[in-house]
C-alpha cells in the first residue's frame, strides 16, 4: 500500500470526528438562538428635558399574539414623565403600571393582547411595544441603565406557542458634561481690569421647547369604599419641565365624602397652600418652589384623607382649562407658560358593608297560627364567621356583618337547629345584605347525629301525646302527623 492510501485512511476518522464535532457545535449555537428579541430605542444621552424611549420587539417571521413583560429603571436617578404611551397594534391592554406607581417602585409591567378583530393581522418582524418618557430627578451628571426583568417574559404567538426571548438593555448618559477644549496659549499684554456687572441670561423667544407637567390623583387599591370608612387619596406630580409652582382645584361631591385632613409632603420646597371647603366641595392647593432653580422630577404633593358618608359612584375631577392659568396648572420656571397636561378624574364607588340575614321554614302548620320561629346556630365552611340566631314567626333572622373581602366571592353557609337536619346553602356575596335562603328545614334528627332512623323515631315514641320535642307541626302534641313526618324523611343525612 502507498504512503499516500495509508495517510488518506489515517486522516479520515479525523475528518469525519472533527466534522460531526463542528456539527454539533453549530447545530447547539442554533438552538441558543431566541425567537425573539427585545430592546430600548432610544438616545444615548438625555440633559433635564428628558428623552423617550421605544420598547422595541423583533419577532422574525413569528405572529405575535401576547407580550408579557416588565422595563426596570432606577427611579432614584430618572422618573416617567408620564404614564407609558402602548401601540396600537395591541388593544386589548391587560396590565399596565402607571407613572406614579411606576416612580415608585422602578418597575413599569406590561402585559397586552392583540384584539380579536385584528387576529388576522397581528404583528410580526420588528415593531414598537411602548414609549417610555423619562426625565432626571436632578441636575447632576450621571450613568443610569434601562432593563427588563428576564424572568417575566412571557410571549406567545398566535398559535399559543410561548416563544424562547433574548432582552437588551440600555446605558444612558444623563446631564454629560461637555469636554472643555484647552485654548492655544497667545501671549497678551495685561489689560486693565474693569468691574462690569454680571449680565442676566433670558431665553430666546421661539428658542425653549417647553417640557410637560403630570397631575395624578392616587386612589384606594380597592375597587370599593365602604360607607363611613376613611380612605386615602394621594396627588401626584410628574414633570419633564422645571416649575415654579402648581396649583390645583379638585372639585367633589359633598354628598358622598368629606375631607378630613390634608397632610403636606412638601414635595416642592418653597411653600403649600391648601383650603376645602365641604359645602362646596371644592379642594384648592398651591405648592411653589424656592427660587435658584425649578423642581423637577415626580411624587407625592399632598395626601388628602376622605370619610364616605353618600352611597353610590362619584368621583375627583380636576378644574382645568388648557392655556388657562386661573385654575389647575403648571407654571414654567423658564418662562412661565402653564405646561399642565389635561389631567384624569378619579371614579370611586362607595357601598355598604357586606351583611346577611337567614330565611327558613319549618312544618309548622301556620293555619293553626303557628310560626317558623326557631333557635339555631349559623356559620360557614371555615368558621370565621358564626353566630346564634332566633328566626320570628315568619322564619327571618339577621342581619350579621361578615367580611368584606368575600364580596364577589360564593360563601357557603350551614344552618344547625335542635331536631332538623343541618341545610348547607351557597350564597354569592354582594355589597349590602345578602340573604341566606335555607328553605324548609328537614324534620326529623331527634338526636342531632346527622341522620334520621330508628333511633330518633324511638326518641318520638317516647314523647307520644306530649307537647316539646318531637312536635314538628307544632300543634302542642306529638302524634301520627308528626310520626309520618319523620318516617318521610327516614335515612336522610345533613347537607
Amino acid at each position: 500500500m502507498s504512503k499516500v492510501k495509508k495517510l488518506i485512511i489515517l486522516a479520515t476518522p479525523l475528518f469525519l470526528s472533527i466534522f460531526f464535532i463542528a456539527r454539533n457545535y453549530i447545530n447547539n449555537a442554533r438552538a441558543q438562538v431566541a425567537d425573539v428579541s427585545i430592546y430600548y430605542d432610544g438616545p444615548a444621552t438625555f440633559d433635564s428635558l428628558g428623552a423617550s424611549y421605544k420598547i422595541v420587539v423583533n419577532s422574525g417571521i413569528n405572529n405575535i399574539g401576547f407580550v408579557k413583560l416588565t422595563a426596570k429603571f432606577d427611579q432614584t436617578k430618572i422618573n416617567l414623565a408620564g404614564n407609558p404611551q402602548v401601540s396600537n397594534l395591541f388593544k386589548n391592554q391587560i396590565v399596565l403600571t402607571n407613572a406614579g406607581e411606576a416612580n415608585s417602585t422602578g418597575s413599569v409591567s406590561i402585559d397586552l393582547g392583540v384584539s380579536p378583530a385584528d387576529k388576522d393581522n397581528p404583528p410580526s418582524g420588528t415593531f414598537e411595544i411602548a414609549t417610555l418618557n423619562f426625565v432626571p430627578v436632578s441636575v447632576d451628571s450621571f450613568q443610569t441603565t434601562l432593563t427588563f426583568d428576564n424572568l417575566g417574559f412571557q410571549i406567545v404567538d398566535m398559535n399559543a406557542s410561548e416563544l424562547t426571548t433574548m432582552s437588551s438593555d440600555s446605558i444612558i448618559s444623563v446631564n454629560p458634561i461637555s469636554p472643555t477644549p484647552t485654548p492655544t496659549a497667545v501671549p497678551t499684554s495685561t489689560p486693565t481690569v474693569t468691574s462690569t456687572p454680571t449680565p442676566i441670561i433670558t431665553p430666546t423667544p421661539g428658542s425653549y421647547v417647553n417640557g410637560t407637567a403630570i397631575l395624578t390623583l392616587v386612589g384606594p387599591d380597592s375597587p370599593f369604599i365602604f360607607i363611613d370608612d376613611t380612605f386615602n387619596v394621594n396627588l401626584n406630580l410628574a414633570t419633564s419641565e422645571p416649575l415654579a409652582g402648581v396649583d390645583a382645584v379638585i372639585k367633589y361631591d359633598q354628598n358622598k365624602i368629606q375631607i378630613l385632613e390634608i397632610t403636606d409632603d412638601e414635595l416642592l420646597s418653597d411653600k403649600t397652600i391648601s383650603t376645602f371647603d365641604n359645602v362646596t366641595g371644592t379642594l384648592r392647593i398651591s405648592q411653589t418652589q424656592s427660587t435658584g432653580s425649578g423642581y423637577l422630577g415626580s411624587g407625592d404633593m399632598i395626601g388628602i384623607t376622605f370619610k364616605a358618608i353618600g352611597l353610590g359612584t362619584t368621583s375627583l375631577d380636576f378644574d382645568f382649562q388648557s392655556d388657562s392659568k386661573t385654575e389647575s396648572n403648571a407654571i414654567s420656571y423658564v418662562n412661565g407658560n402653564d405646561v399642565l397636561s389635561q389631567p384624569n378624574s378619579l371614579n370611586l364607588n362607595i357601598v355598604n358593608h357586606a351583611s346577611v340575614r337567614l330565611a327558613l321554614t319549618t312544618d309548622a302548620d301556620t293555619n293553626l297560627g303557628n310560626g317558623h320561629d326557631v333557635a339555631g346556630t349559623l356559620y360557614t365552611t371555615n368558621n370565621n364567621f358564626t353566630t346564634g340566631f332566633q328566626t320570628n314567626e315568619l322564619g327571618f333572622a339577621g342581619s350579621w356583618q361578615i367580611d368584606d373581602s368575600l364580596i364577589g366571592e360564593s360563601a357557603t353557609f350551614y344552618v344547625k337547629v335542635l331536631g332538623y337536619l343541618r341545610r348547607k346553602v351557597v350564597v354569592n356575596i354582594v355589597s349590602g345584605n345578602n340573604l341566606i335562603d335555607a328553605g324548609k328545614l328537614v324534620s326529623g334528627d331527634m338526636n342531632n347525629d346527622s341522620v334520621i332512623n330508628n333511633i330518633d323515631l324511638s326518641l318520638l315514641y317516647d314523647n307520644w301525646f306530649k307537647p316539646g320535642n318531637g312536635d314538628y307541626n307544632k300543634d302542642d302534641i306529638v302524634n301520627s302527623y308528626d310520626y309520618w313526618l319523620l318516617t318521610s324523611n327516614f335515612f336522610k343525612i345533613d347537607e
